[in-house]
């Protein structure tokens, strides 16, 4: 005997709000009436996936199955989702509990190392590397002499350039009346840069010799062959010695032999 019945089930669980309209045609025997409630929507659905094998039901019964199979898996991944959440909330909550100072990354701090030293926000990289060319470049004699003289080298946390007032780019700068050497950020010019700013402060401790009649007299005779391009050595009388003492301490005499008295009247400088 078959029994005909339509009756629509509001499912209301978990705030999904989900509706259900069900026409069912079912087998007296397979069947009891479908309850307006979840827990008696499945019970009805699990009773008839376990019927006999071989009893028949219809394509409306088959359908309903599925979909009580689907939502079954929904609120199973929805319970594992929000126990995840759960969890990470606590590990937040357990994290944020501890007194653990952590200094934002944003935040420099003055890098020393060394005789080079760094300003608020220098790369500390630029400062160990400008210590190993004060170390390794710089003859410990000339070290010595402008450390005790009262001396310092600086990497600027700012650009140099700017930092003077100037525009466009500057590798270095000597501030004679701070008797500091200011170098710019940047690693790949640090060690021209030092060579050719103690060339400045050798030329500041030595008196400036390169405001003697001597020295202006050889530049009008020869010509300082500009290793790195830098021509003003050849317009500039103390950027021509602070070259000449950078070609020196980078390069030793290899192109002393275009200017073999300026080498010879600077080397007197750099060898006392």
């Amino acid at each position: 005997m078959m029994i005909r019945w339509k009756r629509v089930v509001q499912i209301g669980m978990l705030g999904c709000g989900l509706v259900f309209c069900l026409s069912l045609a079912g087998r007296a025997s397979a069947v009891s009436a479908v309850k307006p409630c979840v827990s008696s929507y499945v019970t009805h659905v699990t009773d008839m996936m376990t019927l006999p094998e071989g009893t028949l039901i219809t394509a409306k019964q088959q359908e309903l199955i599925w979909t009580v199979t689907i939502w079954d898996k929904q609120q199973k991944a929805s319970a594992v989702a929000q126990e995840t959440l759960a969890h990470a909330e606590g590990e937040a909550q357990a994290l944020s509990s501890e007194n653990v100072d952590v200094e934002p990354a944003s935040v420099s701090q003055p890098v020393i190392s060394g005789f080079v030293v760094g300003d608020t926000g220098a790369s500390s990289d630029t400062v160990a590397y400008a210590n190993e060319v004060w170390n390794v470049q710089i003859l410990a004699h000339i070290r010595t002499r402008l450390e005790q003289s009262g001396w310092s080298v600086v990497v600027s946390g700012e650009s140099v350039a700017r930092r003077f007032g100037y525009g466009g780019s500057l590798m270095g700068m000597t501030d004679f009346s701070k008797k500091t050497i200011y170098l710019d950020d940047r690693k790949a010019k640090v060690a021209s840069a030092l060579c050719h700013e103690v060339g400045h402060a050798i030329d500041a401790i030595g008196c400036y010799p390169s405001d003697s009649p001597t020295f202006l007299n050889l530049m009008s005779q020869e010509t300082v062959y500009a290793v790195d391009g830098d021509t003003r050595g050849n317009s500039d009388h103390k950027e021509c010695f602070a070259n000449i003492v950078q070609y020196i301490l980078q390069y030793g005499d290899t192109y002393a032999s275009y200017s073999p008295q300026l080498y010879a009247f600077v080397h007197k400088y750099i060898d006392c």
